[in-house]
């Protein structure tokens, strides 16, 4: 099973998207409280956070490998 870069890059900020929602309400259900919240949910908040910064550098790839010279050799006449 073949799939095109941008179909991947849809699917993979979709689906890093509803992780993020749900360990925002895994860490919401906790508490609001940093000090408070256990080791675990504080992963969570962490990876949320990373999840965060992730997902826009990955809407840009997107973005560049929507482009037609996206994949091209800079030298080559055909790829």
């Amino acid at each position: 099973m073949l799939i095109d870069t941008c179909d991947l890059l849809n699917l993979t900020i979709q689906n890093l998207e509803m992780l993020a929602e749900i360990l925002r309400n895994e860490v919401t259900g906790r508490s609001s409280d940093t000090d408070e919240l256990t080791s675990q949910a504080r992963t969570c908040k962490e990876v949320g956070l990373s999840i965060s910064i992730l997902v826009p550098k990955l809407q840009i790839v997107r973005e560049i490998a929507q482009t037609p010279q996206f994949g091209r050799c800079a030298n080559c006449d055909e790829l």
